[in-house]
């Protein structure tokens, strides 16, 4: 069970509505400690990152992650730098693009990025 500095459950309750017990994971105490002096967290915070292995140098990119830290290179990807050719050759030749998506929320999100993407660009696509 969490439990702050005082002893007390944390937020008042051991387990969440649908009964899974929130047990406390096992953590560096003197890591633990330093962690929340030295950036200026609660107790429970440096516990937390403490039994997660995240260590002084991690924890402003722990606690502020950044997108372009965290997913990896576009070009990486299969086929990417293929696809990303053919389209910069039809934007060269003035040929028609079209974009795809599926009907689901991140489909129907992309596409619409990337729709409005190329038209502000001044790039036609149907």
């Amino acid at each position: 069970v969490i439990k702050d500095a005082t002893g007390h459950k944390v937020f008042g309750v051991a387990q969440s509505i649908s009964r899974k017990k929130w047990i406390e994971r096992p953590y560096e105490p003197r890591a633990a400690l330093g962690l929340a002096q030295q950036f200026n967290l609660p107790a429970l915070m440096g516990r937390l990152l403490s039994s997660r292995g995240i260590d002084a140098e991690g924890v402003n990119s722990y606690l502020n992650p950044k997108l372009n830290t965290l997913l990896p290179d576009p070009l990486h990807l299969l086929g990417m730098k293929d696809g990303l050719n053919r389209l910069l050759d039809a934007v060269k030749k003035g040929q028609n693009i079209a974009v795809f998506g599926d009907y689901d929320v991140d489909g129907a999100t992309s596409s619409a990025l990337i729709y409005r993407y190329f038209l502000a660009i001044g790039i036609k696509i149907r």
